[in-house]
């Protein structure tokens, strides 16, 4: 959440912090080792996830998928879903065997388990009042590097082995 910002608008209205203002941000992680892939934000919180995701990300996923020819996908729950999105995001479907089913479930896992690391940090937690005044741009810098140094921060913990996510490969 974020102090109301001015002028007054509805599009940071979130439904998650009872029509509060906040802030979103993309996060994305590999599945097959504790490292970060894509931070992206912050947007506004009324804003759609398919319209953040069309903004940068799907570009930089259809770049990947030229460089590795067509062998990347990005796992994604069903907030996501759009027809648009199939050639590169993969859902969890009824279709899936057995052990793929349970592979999608422990990636999203892992990206449970990151937000919850970072909402460890009390700026995030709590209503942040350091991006003050008039906002015309509607850019929150002091916001952005708050989340910026979050993440660093637990990728050193993930890196050092203070932290862990969920393995996808289980032994």
């Amino acid at each position: 959440m974020i102090d109301e910002p001015r002028p007054f608008t509805k599009s940071y209205s979130s439904h998650k912090e009872g029509g509060n203002a906040a802030l979103d941000y993309e996060f994305c992680l590999y599945t097959n080792k504790d490292k970060i892939a894509w931070l992206n934000g912050p947007y506004m919180a009324g804003t759609n996830d398919k319209d953040v995701l069309r903004d940068k990300l799907k570009a930089a996923i259809k770049k990947k998928q030229d460089e590795r020819h067509n062998d990347f996908r990005v796992i994604s729950d069903d907030g996501y879903f759009a027809h648009d999105f199939l050639d590169f995001l993969s859902f969890r479907n009824e279709f899936d065997p057995r052990e793929v089913e349970w592979f999608k479930d422990r990636a999203l896992s892992r990206h449970e388990k990151f937000n919850g690391l970072t909402k460890v940090y009390a700026c995030l937690t709590k209503k942040f009042r350091h991006d003050r005044g008039w906002n015309p741009e509607r850019k929150h810098p002091r916001h952005k590097a708050c989340v910026e140094a979050i993440c660093v921060t637990i990728q050193y913990e993930l890196d050092a082995g203070c932290k862990s996510l969920f393995d996808p490969y289980p032994t």
